[in-house]
């Protein structure tokens, strides 16, 4: 696998995370890069395959893929289909000050590299259960982003009831 020394940097992040939605129809073909910030990728349509440290993943629409920080990746695109997704980048020292009671949200960030496994696929059996854990992850996150951004609720209690009831209309 290539060394960091022999590949670019790019992107930068000068807050604490930022989130895009691309849709590229011809979509720029990528030479291997770094980060030093971890990367989510949410499919949302098109044909992608994903290099990540030597591994290969071929992306699904809904597929979530975790990309650490310095991990050396590049995306391999379709020509022939609209490559559109999500993507947050998020400072890692954000995550770990974001968690509430000592939790570090970049957890699945480090379970991903320490796993060599960066993929995260709705299915059957203990993938259905990591992307349960993931959502659960990702509402974690956007609860402390939004924390973190929106001014505070007028009415906790109205905060309290919608989130009440929100999680018991998505239980099952």
């Amino acid at each position: 696998m290539l060394d960091r020394s022999e590949v670019g940097k790019r992107g930068y992040l000068n807050e604490g995370f930022r989130l895009f939605h691309l849709k590229d129809s011809r979509a720029p073909k990528l030479d291997y890069h770094y980060h030093e910030f971890d990367k989510l990728i949410l499919l949302l349509g098109g044909k992608v395959t994903y290099v990540v440290e030597g591994v290969t993943y071929f992306l699904r629409p809904w597929d979530v893929l975790l990309v650490s920080h310095h991990l050396i990746h590049r995306p391999v695109t379709d020509p022939d289909r609209p490559y559109e997704r999500a993507v947050i980048y998020l400072d890692p020292g954000f995550l770990q000050a974001s968690g509430t009671r000592g939790e570090d949200l970049g957890l699945c960030f480090d379970l991903a590299r320490e796993r060599q496994f960066a993929l995260m696929r709705p299915g059957g059996g203990e993938r259905a259960l990591g992307a349960v854990q993931l959502c659960t992850g990702l509402a974690h996150l956007a609860g402390s982003l939004a924390v973190t951004v929106l001014p505070p609720p007028r009415s906790r209690v109205r905060v309290i009831c919608s989130s009440l009831l929100l999680s018991m209309s998505t239980e099952n």
